[in-house]
């Protein structure tokens, strides 16, 4: 039973290391996966912040709204959202902040005074690289995020600023919910700097997981430099493994997971079978236990029916032989034990029947001699009369 049980413990074990490997190999995936998306949308903005026509275009809207120039720029700007869709929202402003093209491909997602932050002005004013603004929720509870490049002239002098609002829920959500090697259960989702769900682990969830918080356990996996696996409860309080890696550039954590449910499934006939083998061996352990308290109890419930026996007067009562040595021995020194008791009776009877006979004896000496002094003495007396009488 105990060898069963370290059995289970270490296929347990065993279990966990698996799945450590398994989810350590999918969320390296899924990683450089983000990061092939991450160099595509750095790509997609940062070539076109530096192509030659859009600076060009942005200096002369400084100078002049003129309109052809405003037209061309906007074809370019929907030559990128056609190429991905995901770019919602693809906006111009030269150095003031002022905007200068605005091209929406969906509804207003957020009001225009929203769109360009004050943390993102901060970000960008004096930034030279493309800069990722902090993860935001539409109105539509989809996830987004700005992106902004600055535009600088042949001379080299910051004319403007590309922004784009990019949905996460379009472009990145369907890449991690992509279910190769995660079985029934498993998801992948991204997790925000503020430790907030940005992306929806399963498809047609209805963005049950968007805005929530993750266990502290996780968080926890997601500051270690290297991938573990832990087991912990998500954040539908559903018990799962899982661990995280971080995203340096982006601050945030992909993490991936699988119900422990599912992950020691194969442990089930395990379990089952270990919980027959200890209630079979339970069973097998109190019918011996019985077993012999019922062979070992039999000399002892014969040994009192005999002493109750013997109590009762029926001093010629004898133990019969008995199965086992010790139980026979027992037997032999209970019977030696009677036949001393036996004779001692014996003995005690002869005692007390000449001990009766004495006092017989005595009373009866004693009855003849009180007569007997009687007469002793009264024979004087009568002798005196006598020759009283023949005197006279």
């Amino acid at each position: 039973m105990f060898t069963g049980i370290q059995g289970y413990a270490y296929a347990r074990r065993a279990m966990v290391e698996r799945t450590q490997q398994h989810l350590v190999s999918v969320i390296r995936a899924r990683q450089s996966m983000f990061d092939s998306w991450l160099e595509e949308r750095k790509s997609d903005i940062g070539l076109l912040a530096t192509l030659p026509t859009v600076p060009r275009l942005t200096e002369l809207l400084n100078e002049d709204r003129e309109v052809e120039s405003e037209r061309e720029l906007i074809g370019l700007l929907e030559a990128v959202q056609t190429s991905n869709p995901a770019y919602e929202d693809l906006r111009i402003y030269n150095s003031d902040f002022q905007s200068l093209v605005e091209v929406a491909f969906v509804d207003e997602s957020h009001e225009r005074e929203d769109f360009l932050s004050a943390p993102l002005k901060t970000a960008i004013q004096d930034s030279q690289d493309l800069f990722f603004d902090a993860p935001h929720f539409h109105k539509d509870g989809a996830v987004g995020q700005h992106l902004a490049a600055p535009l600088f002239n042949g001379a080299g002098e910051r004319i403007g600023f590309l922004v784009a609002n990019l949905n996460l829920s379009k472009s990145l959500t369907p890449l991690l919910q992509d279910r190769s090697g995660l079985g029934i259960s498993g998801k992948v989702y991204v997790v925000g700097p503020d430790y907030t769900i940005l992306s929806e682990p399963r498809k047609n969830a209805a963005g049950k997981a968007l805005g929530s918080k993750v266990s502290d356990v996780l968080i926890s996996l997601g500051t270690s430099d290297n991938p573990v696996v832990r087991q912990y409860s998500d954040y539908l309080g559903v018990d799962v493994l899982g661990t995280a890696v971080r995203v340096d550039e982006m601050n945030w954590f992909i993490v991936a997971e699988i119900d422990s449910e599912e992950a020691f499934a194969w442990l089930s006939p395990v379990r089952y079978g270990l919980f027959l083998t200890v209630l079979g061996t339970l069973i097998a352990m109190l019918l011996v236990s019985y077993w012999l308290s019922y062979l070992l109890g039999a000399p002892l419930r014969h040994l009192a029916e005999v002493a109750s026996r013997v109590r009762q007067g029926s001093v010629d009562e004898r133990l019969q032989p008995m199965t086992g040595t010790e139980a026979e021995e027992v037997r032999r020194a209970f019977n030696e034990m009677l036949d001393a008791l036996r004779s001692q009776q014996h003995e005690l009877i002869q005692a007390s029947t000449l001990a009766s006979l004495g006092e017989l004896s005595s009373s009866v000496v004693h009855e003849m001699r009180n007569p007997l002094s009687s007469i002793k003495v009264s024979l004087p007396r009568i002798s005196h009369i006598e020759n009283s009488i023949f005197d006279g």
